[in-house]
């Protein structure tokens, strides 16, 4: 066996594992980055459909409890526009 076909074999029984774990742990990473995306999308999604299902005014409550400066009182409706409606606010900030 020639000198030169050695060292390609003892470079590629050198190199091959290193660049086979190096591949195996790019796919779990971008697996692991697929997952986390999925269970971010889900409470993204899981916390809107929290805020929309609030904004159906609740008995005794004034306004739109979707608003921050919501007082969620019965007498008052929020701190920035006490009197008038929630729809017309330009104080309007969702929660969150």
């Amino acid at each position: 066996m020639s000198d030169t076909l050695k060292v390609c074999l003892v470079v590629m029984l050198g190199l091959g594992p290193p660049m086979v774990a190096f591949g195996l742990l790019r796919r779990a990473e971008a697996k692991a980055q697929a997952r986390l995306q999925r269970t971010l999308e889900h409470w993204r999604s899981r916390r809107l459909s929290l805020v929309t299902s609030t904004v159906v005014e609740e008995p005794g409550f004034l306004g739109d409890l979707s608003c921050q400066f919501n007082a969620r009182s019965p007498y008052l409706r929020c701190a920035v526009n006490p009197h008038g409606p929630c729809q017309s606010c330009t104080c309007y900030q969702p929660l969150g």
